[in-house]
C-alpha cells in the first residue's frame, strides 16, 4: 500500500476544551500493540514513530503542521504526554482497525509489492512474469488497462508425478478436444459417449463400445466361435490324391473344417465337400482335422481329378476352421 493521509488535519482538544498541546498521537498495526511509523507526506521520505501536538492541538514536525500518512491498516492512540506515549500507558482514547482513505481526486498510479519481504514496488505488469508456455499481455494501453494471461502450449505439458492432474470434473467438463497425434489411455474410458451394451442396442455412429460388449455381441451372433483361414498352397489335384496342412490349433477346440478349392482358371471357387458326382466318382471328397493337420482327400476319377486343377506354384484354395478359444 502507498503512503496515504489518515484524514484532513483536525486539532485535538482536552476534556476541558483546551487545545491538547503536548499530547501525542501514536500509531500501531491494526489489532496489535506493535508501533508503526508514519510519514509526513505521500512520498514516505520523512517518517516518525509518533506525532507531537503543538499549542493549537495540531500534529507538528520541525515547526510545520502535517497530516500523518500511513501505508497499512492501523490503530491510533492519543496520549497526554510524550512519556505516556513512550511507555504505551495512560492513553486518552484509541480507535482500532482503521484503513487510510484513497485520494480519488488527485490519484496517482500506484505500484505494488509481491510480499512483505519485497524490497521494490513496481507496476503490476512488471511484477507478473511470463513463464514457460504462459504469456502475460497488457491490454488497452493508456486507458482502463488490464492484463490477460494466456496458456500457449508449444511444448510437452507433463505432470510432476503420475496421476497428479485431473482435467475437469463430473460436473465441470471441457467442451471439445482435437488431437493430431496419439491418445494414450492407461486405465479406462467412461461417460455417456462410452457404451457397454452386449446387444449393441443403441446402434450409435458417434459413441464407442467397450471391448467386452463387442466380444459379447460377436459371440451372440457366431455362437462364440472363432474363424481361422489357412492357405492350402500348391496342390496338383490331377496327380495327387490328398494333401495335409498344419492347422496350429488345439485339436480338441476345433468345431468344424471346410475346404474351398480354386480352379486353374481362377474363375470359380468350390465347396470341396459338396462336390460329389455319384456317377463318375468311386469315392467322395472329404476333409478332416487330425491332432496337427487338416487332411484333404479328393475322390478318385472325380470332379477335381482333372487337368482343370493341375497347375502348380498356385494356391489351390483355403481351409476354413471354426474353433473355440
Amino acid at each position: 500500500m502507498a503512503w496515504l493521509p489518515i484524514a484532513q488535519t483536525v486539532p485535538q482538544y482536552t476534556s476541558s476544551g483546551e487545545p491538547a498541546a503536548g499530547y501525542v498521537l501514536k500509531f500501531y498495526a491494526a489489532g496489535t500493540a506493535t508501533n508503526i511509523v508514519i510519514a509526513t507526506d505521500n512520498t514516505g521520505g520523512t517518517t516518525a514513530t509518533d506525532a507531537l501536538l503543538n499549542a493549537d492541538g495540531y500534529p507538528e514536525v520541525t515547526g510545520s503542521v502535517f497530516i500523518p500518512h500511513i501505508d497499512q491498516s492501523y490503530k491510533v492512540v492519543l496520549y497526554p504526554s510524550q512519556a505516556a506515549a513512550d511507555s504505551d500507558t495512560g492513553s486518552v482514547w484509541s480507535v482500532d482497525n482503521l484503513t487510510p482513505p484513497v485520494n480519488t481526486v488527485n490519484s496517482v498510479d500506484e505500484k505494488v509489492k509481491v510480499s512483505s519481504n519485497d524490497t521494490t514496488a513496481d507496476t503490476l505488469d512488471s511484477k507478473v512474469v511470463s513463464g514457460t508456455n504462459i504469456n502475460v499481455t497488457e491490454n488497452l494501453d493508456g486507458a482502463n488497462e488490464n492484463l490477460s494471461v494466456d496458456l500457449k502450449l508449444t511444448a510437452d505439458v507433463v505432470p510432476e508425478t503420475t496421476s497428479a492432474i485431473d482435467l475437469g470434473t463430473v460436473t465441470k467438463q471441457f467442451k471439445d478436444a482435437q488431437f493430431s497425434g496419439t491418445l494414450t489411455v492407461d486405465t479406462a474410458f467412461s461417460g455417456a459417449a462410452f457404451l457397454d451394451e452386449d446387444d449393441l442396442i443403441s446402434d450409435s455412429n458417434t459413441k464407442a463400445a467397450s471391448q467386452q460388449s463387442i466380444k459379447a455381441y460377436i459371440d451372440l451372433k457366431t455362437g462364440g466361435l472363432n474363424t481361422k483361414i489357412i492357405d492350402i498352397g500348391d496342390w496338383d489335384m490331377d496327380a495327387t490324391l490328398s494333401v495335409s496342412i498344419p492347422h496350429g490349433l488345439t485339436y480338441s477346440k476345433i468345431r468344424s473344417v471346410k475346404a474351398l478349392i480354386r480352379n486353374d482358371a481362377d474363375s470359380a471357387v468350390y465347396d470341396f465337400s459338396s462336390v460329389n458326382n455319384a456317377v463318375t466318382e468311386t469315392a467322395g471328397n472329404f476333409v478332416y482335422a487330425t491332432v496337427t493337420d487338416v487332411a484333404i482327400t479328393r475322390a478318385t476319377t472325380g470332379f477335381f481329378d482333372s487337368t482343370g486343377f493341375d497347375s502348380t506354384s498356385y494356391n489351390r484354395g483355403w481351409i476354413v476352421i471354426r474353433h473355440i478359444n
